[in-house]
């Protein structure tokens, strides 16, 4: 078992649909030592893979559920907890289902012992490139609690 895995979900050319691998780009910048960072287009199965052997994981990704742009979301999943209901309009930019990626993973048992989801609520996902104004405050925030979260555990350790 590894420690820790932050996957960045997202596409760049959908302006605030980046918003997860800009998640993953800042704390490969700044994470300490032996954290595995990824980037991914959000296919559910190969998930799995991504987070195969780590003891925690986080999970970023743009979601539109109503609230501000640029408020996160943090979905704490370990322990069994479940994914809040689907509702309409909660949902990201492209075909990722990230319930369905949990339960196969809980069928398969090939979950962290650890594993949060982190949401950026998006404004602007048609085409082109960069963020907007509020989902780029999204980033810095969510960039700085998994940062926080991974120093908490590593001090546990």
């Amino acid at each position: 078992m590894t420690g820790v895995c932050v996957i960045g979900v997202g596409n760049p050319y959908r302006r605030d649909d980046a918003a997860g691998l800009a998640v993953a780009r800042a704390v490969g910048t700044a994470a300490p030592p032996g954290v595995r960072v990824r980037e991914h287009d959000g296919e559910p199965a190969s998930l799995l893979d991504l987070w195969a052997d780590a003891e925690s994981a986080f999970v970023v990704d743009m979601v539109r559920s109503g609230a501000p742009s640029g408020t996160v979301h943090w979905i704490d999943i370990s322990g069994g907890g479940d994914l809040p209901p689907p509702s309409p309009g909660r949902s990201s930019s492209h075909h990722f289902n990230l319930g369905d990626a949990v339960g196969l993973g809980r069928m398969l048992d090939r979950l962290p012992a650890r594993l949060t989801l982190v949401g950026v609520e998006g404004a602007d996902h048609r085409a082109g490139c960069g963020l907007t104004h509020d989902v780029a405050l999204g980033v810095r925030e969510a960039t700085r609690r998994i940062l926080r979260s991974i120093q908490e555990t590593d001090r546990r350790s």
